[in-house]
């Protein structure tokens, strides 16, 4: 599943649930992710918080972050770090080695099953 977050988007709680309701439409399974967005996206302190308490109530089985910069990379690495997820995350600078480590985990392997 790929998720485009559009230039100056402002993730808040309310923006959390539109996008939980809208995963959960367009899949019925868990799933990996991959994450791109465009320039100046924010995330409110809230919503950070609150993305933590959201993992378990997702279908988000792992997630790949693209980011554009080394800048972008360093404060998503030091973010992960300090508020590790649950379930696999990490972040690339390249679209395409972010679908290679998310086709090498358990949960691209359990899709292939389900939908064969």
């Amino acid at each position: 599943m790929h998720v485009h977050l559009k230039d100056r988007v402002r993730i808040d709680i309310d923006c959390q649930m539109e996008m939980k309701t809208s995963y959960w439409k367009l899949t019925e399974i868990e799933r990996p992710f991959i994450f791109t967005a465009g320039e100046f996206i924010s995330l409110t302190r809230q919503a950070q918080k609150n993305a933590r308490k959201m993992e378990d109530d997702v279908p988000v089985g792992a997630s790949a972050l693209i980011v554009k910069g080394a800048a972008q990379k360093l404060m998503a690495d030091f973010y992960y770090k300090i508020s590790p997820p649950k379930k696999p995350l990490k972040v690339f600078r390249d679209f395409d080695k972010g679908i290679s480590w998310l086709q090498s985990l358990e949960c691209y392997r359990n899709l292939e099953k389900v939908i064969s």
